[in-house]
């Protein structure tokens, strides 16, 4: 069982309260900070965004300057004048810099403080009201430069392991890719290209703001080839950045990241931003109902329709075969309705015809039938006890537990609980002992430890799939390009074919992709120009499987 640390992270330079005034508007009426230089100008707005005048509650990460932000929001009914019978108010924090900022491990806490505030009955004026805000901020202000080890990256082993994955996006990756279906790789290529991407959504936008981690991760700390020097001007970031929520004020941000080229991934309500699409690259419409269909992928400026290229078959093959696995451990389904919708029929379709098609290119000979030992778990890790999820009596099942969907907070989604079933016993007698119903808790908070770390297995083996397919693609870039790893030489162009890189020669979207890495990745001193030429030799090599 996981340990609980008994000292919260110390990485905190800010904490502050934004309400909704009749006549000011957004407005900070309580602040608290390190240090006196520290801007708060703009976090009532990111912490208070459009729309969440429709929801009760909500939880949402954004980005001020160089600080990750964390905000917890609560709809309070009142008779004050001028509110309309709702108080709007928002307990936000933020973080200092790091490698590796993590304001989830702050949401627990900050929504039990918010509780506890709202509930002292005592008038927001008064000092005895933010007593337990000063408390909080006081044990968790950042007092050394390394923050502890709280903004340490250490590698995907120690992220997910023990406490640190309690309440980490990346547990929600594969729910993600369940969301998005192959699409992905086409938001994937789009972050590991540095570009920008926007989710938009409807309130709430908890589940948005996690996606938004859990989607980059995708490209964060690969192993790219050593012969490759980034061009980006801050080496020690890895992936794009994730900026959050946004809003309309976030404008003049948006500008100055985009300027540096490193890429950038962000969340929204506005729908202005649906008429703005010189601000980002690739739009991820997330504001239809689940029941429709998957998330609309459109690449900017004219927002086109864009799903995924042949050439993401084998490697969306291996991420479902890990979903499917993954599913068939927790004992739910993948989480597609059985009447799959005319986008899933046409996605399977596609996906058929590409497999045959590119099979004798993509797919290693079938391996000698095996019998699978004890022992064996996800791409060779251990398994979890066979006791622990579906032989132990009177265990609760969820499904899909800790999943977007579970979470009640995605467009189309009524929120609430998790289903619960419980399973009866073989003879259909309850326990009749004083004690059965502390064993059961202990039962059920050991289950959700085993759920934890089944998610967190799953999560890492989908990482790990996708970091190496991100390092085979950057190795043949330094082929492809000649990098040998030394410094800048004398300027010179090479002509990059996307089939060098494994990619559809006929793809527009492919030959995108392939420009961006060589603009992304190769060396200073070598112009990568992109040209699709289809010969004889291409066309042979993408029949019978040569050369891809």
């Amino acid at each position: 069982m996981a340990t609980v640390s008994s000292s919260p992270p110390q990485d905190v330079v800010a904490i502050f309260h934004a309400s909704f005034h009749p006549t000011q508007g957004n407005i900070i009426d309580w602040s608290l900070k390190a240090s006196d230089d520290l801007s708060l100008d703009g976090v009532e707005f990111s912490s208070l965004p459009s729309g969440l005048h429709l929801v009760e509650q909500d939880t949402l990460y954004f980005t001020k300057s160089a600080h990750a932000g964390i905000a917890v929001f609560h709809r309070r009914a009142t008779d004050a004048d001028g509110q309309r019978g709702a108080r709007l108010s928002s307990l936000g924090l933020l973080l200092a810099p790091s490698a590796r900022p993590r304001p989830w491990r702050h949401t627990a806490a900050l929504i039990a403080l918010a509780r506890e505030l709202h509930a002292s009955g005592l008038a927001e004026d008064t000092d005895a009201y933010w007593a337990p805000a000063r408390q909080f901020f006081d044990a968790r202000v950042a007092r050394r430069t390394d923050l502890g080890g709280a903004g340490a990256w250490g590698g995907w082993g120690a992220e997910l392991d023990g406490e640190a994955a309690q309440a980490h996006p990346a547990l929600h990756l594969p729910h993600a890719l369940r969301l998005l279906g192959p699409s992905a790789l086409t938001l994937y290529k789009h972050l590991l290209g540095r570009r920008r991407v926007l989710l938009y959504t409807a309130p709430p936008l908890a589940s948005a703001s996690v996606l938004c981690h859990a989607l980059a991760d995708m490209c964060f700390a690969p192993e790219p080839a050593p012969a490759l020097r980034r061009r980006d001007e801050h080496p020690g970031e890895d992936g794009v950045r994730v900026l959050g929520v946004v809003t309309l004020h976030d404008l003049a941000m948006l500008e100055r990241e985009s300027a540096r080229g490193r890429g950038w991934i962000a969340c929204t309500t506005d729908t202005m931003f649906l008429e703005k699409p010189q601000h980002y690259d690739l739009l991820v419409d997330l504001s239809a109902p689940a029941s429709v269909g998957r998330p609309a992928l459109r690449l900017a400026p004219r927002l086109t329709s864009v799903r995924f290229t042949w050439s993401d078959v084998a490697l969306w093959t291996e991420l479902d075969r890990l979903l499917r696995l993954d599913a068939d451990t927790n004992g739910a389904g993948a989480g597609a309705p059985w009447l799959p919708d005319a986008g899933r029929l046409y996605e399977d379709a596609c996906l058929l015809c590409a497999g045959l098609w590119l099979r004798p290119a993509t797919s290693p000979p079938p391996p000698a039938p095996r019998v699978r030992a004890r022992g064996d778990g996800i791409e060779g890790r251990p398994a979890l006890p066979t006791s622990s999820l579906y032989a132990r009596r009177r265990r609760r099942r969820r499904a899909s537990d800790g999943s977007l969907w579970a979470l009640g907070t995605l467009p189309g989604r009524a929120a609430g609980p998790p289903a619960i079933l419980d399973d009866a016993d073989s003879d259909g007698a309850k326990d009749p002992d004083a004690g059965a119903e502390e064993a059961e808790e202990d039962d059920s908070e050991e289950d959700a430890v085993l759920v934890r770390d089944r998610q967190a297995l799953t999560a890492r083996a989908l990482l790990q799939t996708l970091h190496a397919h991100t390092g085979a693609l950057l190795a043949r870039l330094a082929d492809a390009v000649g990098a040998n790893g030394e410094g800048a030489g004398a300027p010179r162009e090479v002509v990059l074919a996307p089939l060098a890189l494994g990619l559809g020669p006929l793809s527009t979207l492919d030959a995108r992709f392939a420009a961006w890495l060589g603009a992304a990745y190769a060396p200073r001193d070598v112009r990568v120009v992109v040209r699709r030429t289809v010969g004889w030799r291409e066309v042979v090599g993408l029949v019978f499987g040569y050369g891809a």
